[in-house]
């Protein structure tokens, strides 16, 4: 899908159809933004033939790739940069990269994206009311257009920070799904911390005199861009070295909890253990006089049964005082 905008005599027009964007960028008068959603063949045709862009750059705007890069040609230049969006899954909302493919030259910047790009669809309809970034060049217009995607990834991370507040209670509760949330949380940090940090090199090549900028005074910018960037990156590397600390906190808490359950269980056996020993030596002794035998002596004397009930106090006397010796009880 082609989307173009003209500023052309201190206004900004919208373009439809390739053969208007062709005239425009053939007349070099003003400057064109062209912007390719899932570009088609015939929009790819447009950039090799119409605006003599080499092939090879022309075909990493059709493929993904997974790096960022600067490539320079003669009177223009290639760049890739990724920022990120969400994934919008339903229920379970998510991130993904956004990659931006930018062809920029004097007169002109191609922008190219085989995923929906909301905030540059924003910058186009503001623009016509708005036009100060094209009004002052293709510098600008391309420090516009990457500071909008790297902004695009500000409340992506905001939320995030949310989320790992949110995690604490988790933490203490002992939920089971809590650890797992920790680790799939912590891959993802680190994975786009390093993301972002190979864009980063992108961006101070832009700010520098021996890059495809020329204008000095865009070099401010594009240094603003990559400080935001780097800000970014160390929020990044802090939810992950946080999400790092929140696992070994959660598996130090479930430790905790399960070393106290097994110490219960030890003192319930403990104390059954006490009770049962007591119970040993006076079990035998009922279980001795409890025989069916016929001729036994003390059956038939008088004090037999408070004699045997004494000193069976007695043993369980004496075991008591041995168990307080030793600390047992």
């Amino acid at each position: 899908m082609l989307h173009a905008l003209l500023w052309q005599e201190g206004s900004v027009t919208p373009l439809e159809g390739t053969g208007a964007v062709l005239e425009a960028h053939r007349h070099g008068q003003g400057l064109l933004w062209l912007d390719l959603h899932q570009p088609e063949p015939s929009e790819l045709d447009l950039l090799r033939e119409g605006f003599g862009f080499h092939p090879l750059a022309v075909e990493d705007c059709a493929l993904p790739s997974e790096l960022p890069k600067l490539e320079p040609y003669p009177g223009y230049a290639f760049l890739i940069f990724h920022g990120l969006a969400s994934s919008g899954r339903q229920g379970r909302p998510g991130v993904k990269l956004l990659e931006i493919d930018l062809f920029f030259a004097p007169g002109a910047v191609v922008t190219s994206h085989l995923e929906p790009a909301p905030h540059l669809d924003r910058l186009r309809e503001r623009l016509p009311a708005q036009p100060q970034p094209m009004a002052r060049g293709a510098a600008f217009l391309l420090h516009t257009i990457l500071d909008e995607t790297v902004n695009e990834m500000e409340p992506l991370v905001a939320a995030w920070e949310e989320e790992v507040d949110r995690l604490d209670d988790g933490i203490l509760g002992g939920d089971a799904t809590t650890l797992r949330r920790i680790l799939a949380l912590r891959r993802r940090f680190k994975a786009l911390g390093r993301r972002i940090a190979l864009d980063s090199p992108v961006i101070r090549s832009l700010a520098s005199p021996s890059g495809p900028v020329q204008e000095e005074t865009a070099y401010a910018y594009f240094r603003d861009v990559d400080d935001h960037l780097r800000r970014l990156e160390d929020r990044l590397t802090a939810l992950h070295e946080g999400m790092a600390t929140a696992a070994e906190l959660y598996l130090s808490l479930r430790s905790q909890e399960a070393t106290a359950a097994a110490n219960r269980a030890n003192l319930v056996m403990e104390r059954l253990t006490v009770v049962a020993t007591f119970f040993m030596p006076l079990t035998f002794v009922t279980s001795l006089y409890g025989m069916n035998f016929r001729f036994m002596p003390e059956l038939e004397w008088r004090w037999g049964y408070p004699a045997v009930l004494l000193a069976m106090a007695a043993i369980a006397y004496g075991l008591y005082l041995d168990f307080r010796r030793r600390g047992w009880i």
